[in-house]
């Protein structure tokens, strides 16, 4: 069937990869964040593969071609790349730089991993051993969920001393200030290791706007500074190496142990959907353990029914006239198909 000239036109003036990328910067209207690692992929794995390519040859093969290379990679790294490879190309399509989008490859399920978070005592002893500025910034994150953006946000007048409250309403990316990843702020209750951590922080001369966590050096924090800080700390006390997030990660989960309900928890984490916080209600390991302790426990001060273990019916039990159980089953049939 031939084309119609609308096809004609884009087969005839379609564009490289390279240059819908640059329509694709210059249109962004989502968070900056997102783009951030929207860019690195772009730089690192698209351009380099496919920016000379027509948008109308790129398709299914390739993203098999991005797979087979990648396979050294995890799930959902290289489905973080082909996500950033079909915003460039929905962008292109939007502004008629192509005609429809190709059909690619469905986005592959992520395996589910089971995230052990660090313990009260691990959280106790990384922050006495930090130093005055990561100490802020990691109990923060550890003791309030706050975000790695949010701990970078942070100001002043976003802390309310006399009401025990914090505000998240700010999170910085890459030296850009935007929303909290919801999009929508939300207000933490200090707990009182925090209260103490921030005690010293607040009593210091200050303007509303000052940052609350900022470098040893007394400037914001860089991209990727706290979690160097972090992982410093945790060499030094003899711990592995763990993501920033764990810490996020850790104050929902002991919010769970706590016995806070579910939607308490989503608000304080200020997760956009019930289910991201249900993620987190996982028995970890040591929890499964302890179960398994009390299970044991429970076995092993029951009282067996009989001395083989086995129960066994009772005299009465075996000498029950068959007639009356087969007419006692007909009994409920009958109770089960009432008439009328």
């Amino acid at each position: 069937m031939p084309g119609t000239d609308d096809d004609d036109n884009f087969r005839r003036d379609c564009i490289s990869f390279d240059d819908a990328a640059k329509i694709w910067r210059e249109h962004w209207v989502k968070k900056h964040s997102s783009k951030a690692g929207y860019e690195v992929n772009l730089d690192a794995h698209l351009l380099p593969r496919l920016g000379a390519r027509r948008l109308d040859e790129i398709g299914h093969a390739d993203v098999a071609g991005l797979r087979a290379d990648l396979r050294s990679r995890s799930v959902s790294t290289v489905n973080n790349i082909e996500v950033a490879l079909r915003s460039v190309l929905r962008t292109a399509v939007a502004h008629g730089k192509l005609a429809a989008m190709p059909k690619l490859p469905a986005l592959r399920k992520v395996p589910r991993k089971i995230i052990v978070p660090p313990t009260i005592d691990d959280i106790q002893v990384v922050l006495a051993a930090a130093y005055p500025a990561a100490k802020v910034a990691l109990g923060l994150a550890a003791y309030a969920g706050l975000r790695a953006g949010e701990v970078v946000g942070l100001r002043v007048r976003h802390v309310d001393a006399k009401a025990n409250v914090i505000r998240v309403c700010v999170a910085v990316s890459h030296g850009v200030e935007g929303s909290p990843k919801s999009g929508n702020e939300r207000t933490i209750p200090i707990a009182e290791p925090l209260r103490q951590i921030l005690a010293p922080v607040l009593a210091r001369p200050h303007k509303p706007d000052d940052f609350i966590s900022v470098s040893s050096h007394g400037t914001q924090w860089g991209h990727g500074s706290i979690l160097h800080a972090f992982n410093s700390v945790m060499a030094k006390v003899n711990l592995p190496k763990k993501r920033l997030h764990d810490l996020r990660h850790f104050f929902v989960t002991e919010c769970f142990r706590a016995g806070v309900p579910a939607p308490d928890v989503q608000k304080l984490a200020g997760h956009l959907h019930l289910h991201v916080t249900q993620r987190y209600a996982h028995a970890d390991e040591q929890s499964q353990q302890e179960a398994m302790r009390k299970f044991d426990l429970h076995l092993a001060t029951s009282t067996p029914p009989s001395g083989n273990g086995v129960e066994t019916a009772s005299p009465e039990a075996t000498s029950t006239p068959l007639p009356k159980e087969r007419k006692h089953r007909k009994s409920k049939k009958n109770a089960a198909f009432p008439s009328g």
